[in-house]
């Protein structure tokens, strides 16, 4: 059986208001997927937000709610906690602060994962590029999953489709 260890890492910016229920619902629904496989893996799941202006320039509007546990009411307790409000929305640097903030498996056998959900551009961070962030989960052997909460035609899509690609992931 492998490990798995799943971020789950929504926008939480003002304008995923309308989309946020069903945002992380979808996430839930992973989370439950995983926890239904059989055998029923070691499955560890943290919820990392980010966007929101009360989280800090400093941390670049991440904040990890929940870190690592086996806990799934807490899971859900946190997931279907959290408000959104007005923000930054730095998909590169909720990426980057779930590689450095938490304790992964050490597993080399561990199916490690990350969703990451927003509805702007994942290139908005001015510090961090995709490009630098992305190849640093995948040499970790981190897989990031995009869902854009858009238009798959738009402008902004190519930028998720390329989180996801970077690291073998799959993009929504």
């Amino acid at each position: 059986r492998r490990d798995v260890a799943l971020v789950i890492a929504p926008d939480a910016r003002g304008s995923m208001d309308g989309l946020i229920a069903s945002a992380k619902q979808r996430l839930w629904d992973i989370t439950n997927e995983l926890a239904r496989a059989r055998p029923v893996p070691p499955l560890r799941v943290a919820v990392l937000t980010y966007g929101r202006p009360n989280y800090g320039e400093q941390t670049g509007y991440v904040h990890v709610d929940l870190p690592f546990t086996a806990d799934l009411d807490a899971v859900n307790a946190t997931l279907f906690s959290f408000q959104t409000d007005g923000g930054e929305e730095y998909v590169a640097r909720a990426i980057q602060t779930s590689l450095d903030h938490l304790q992964w498996s050490q597993s080399t056998n561990a199916l490690k994962v990350i969703f990451v959900a927003g509805n702007e551009s994942a290139e908005q961070d001015p510090q961090l590029t995709i490009e630098r962030v992305t190849p640093a989960a995948a040499h970790r052997g981190i897989v990031v999953n995009s869902i854009y909460c858009g238009a798959d035609g738009d402008g902004d899509s190519p930028g998720w489709q390329r989180v996801a690609r970077n690291t073998n992931g799959l993009y929504a």
